[in-house]
């Protein structure tokens, strides 16, 4: 047999190293960091491994003390600076009750006070245009349903559920079933593989931990499927994204591939997705994200910050920068391959040895 070509362990393992790499390069003041985070206390549960849970706590600590006194992304005095979607994860699971104190102000704040337009969408406060952006839907929905879930505040729940499917009315694309990643100035930008991971992102979290008797969580799954649908018909040989979707000339994109992914793997996991239609696109995405990482846990080709370039056009996002080790490089990965292994532990995939090494 011939050499592996991917010489890792398992599916964990690429999760520890990019994790690892990434405490080594970046801090706890992004919204990208908060990702990062949420994926790594993922890992933890998943793996059953009690210091990865601790780890993560005392590093959502940082946040809930407001030892972190700012946090990149527009988000950032409402709820990133309480540690967002990683800590509502943390409160939601039951690993770190006394979170409920500082999160349930936030997302009151939040729903009260953060400038919207005429649909009640949350909009970009730092844009004279109005502007409308896929990326919300990361930092908002997963949180609200989350802290609504775990403290019984319904009207987080729907206000979540509410922010998804107005983004996804304003920004997908019928004809494409994809998401453009903002709307302004009456007009809409080009897809954006990291964009439309942000979209996936949230209805697959959506997906799984909505209430069953939520009045509109089948519109939810739908919106899921449709989007699943668009990934597929625009993912590459290699089963890689692009930075732009609609420019298969474009780079293959780290970040947007691993976000897609990880909504791939929810979806297997909950029965939300055809387990039957998914696995092979999960795993051979999985095998061409992997051509994109090192030994060490660097990883490569992923797109610099990005909100509507230029102008916005499919030739502006494909020529946007990649970079290695980029603060938003690590936690798509981390979830990409956390899920992996909870499929892999729950028999839904095979091993790592035979899906990523299997001779083509």
């Amino acid at each position: 047999m011939s050499e592996k070509p991917f010489p890792f362990s398992g599916y964990e393992e690429i999760a520890r190293k990019a994790w690892q790499m990434f405490r080594k390069t970046h801090g706890l003041n992004s919204y990208a960091s908060i990702l990062a985070l949420n994926a790594w206390e993922r890992v933890g549960k998943i793996t059953r491994n009690d210091a990865i849970l601790e780890e993560s706590k005392q590093l959502a600590r940082e946040y809930l003390s407001g030892r972190v006194p700012s946090v990149a992304g527009a988000y950032n005095s409402y709820i990133y600076q309480q540690g967002g979607n990683a800590t509502a994860w943390l409160l939601v699971r039951g690993y770190l009750p006394e979170a409920e104190k500082i999160l349930v102000p936030a997302a009151e704040r939040l729903c009260r006070e953060f400038p919207r337009d005429d649909e009640g969408l949350f909009i970009n406060p730092n844009r004279p245009d109005k502007l409308l952006w896929i990326d919300t839907v990361f930092g908002v929905c997963p949180f609200l349903v989350w802290v609504g879930k775990a403290t019984g505040r319904k009207e987080f729940i729907e206000e979540g559920v509410h922010q998804m499917l107005g983004h996804h009315r304003a920004l997908f694309n019928p004809a494409t079933k994809l998401y453009h990643q903002a709307r302004f100035g009456g007009k809409l930008s080009a897809v954006w593989s990291r964009g439309v991971g942000w979209g996936v992102y949230a209805l697959a979290e959506l997906c799984y931990d909505l209430p069953q008797a939520f009045p509109r969580r089948d519109e939810v799954r739908n919106a899921f499927r449709d989007v699943i649908d668009g990934c597929l018909a625009v993912q590459d040989a290699d089963g890689m994204f692009h930075q732009c979707m609609e420019d298969s000339g474009s780079y293959p994109e780290s970040s947007g591939t691993g976000l897609i992914l990880y909504g791939m793997g929810r979806g297997i996991k909950n029965g939300s997705l055809d387990r039957a239609k998914m696995v092979e696109p999960f795993l051979s995405g999985l095998r061409g994200l992997l051509r994109y990482i090192a030994m060490d846990g660097s990883i490569y080709h992923c797109c610099t910050g990005c909100l509507a370039p230029g102008e916005a056009t499919i030739a502006s996002y494909a020529t946007h920068p990649w970079k290695c080790n980029d603060v938003h490089a690590a936690g798509p990965v981390i979830l990409a391959f956390g899920q992996a292994e909870q499929l892999y532990r729950n028999q839904l995939i095979p091993s790592f040895d035979e899906a990523m090494n299997e001779e083509k």
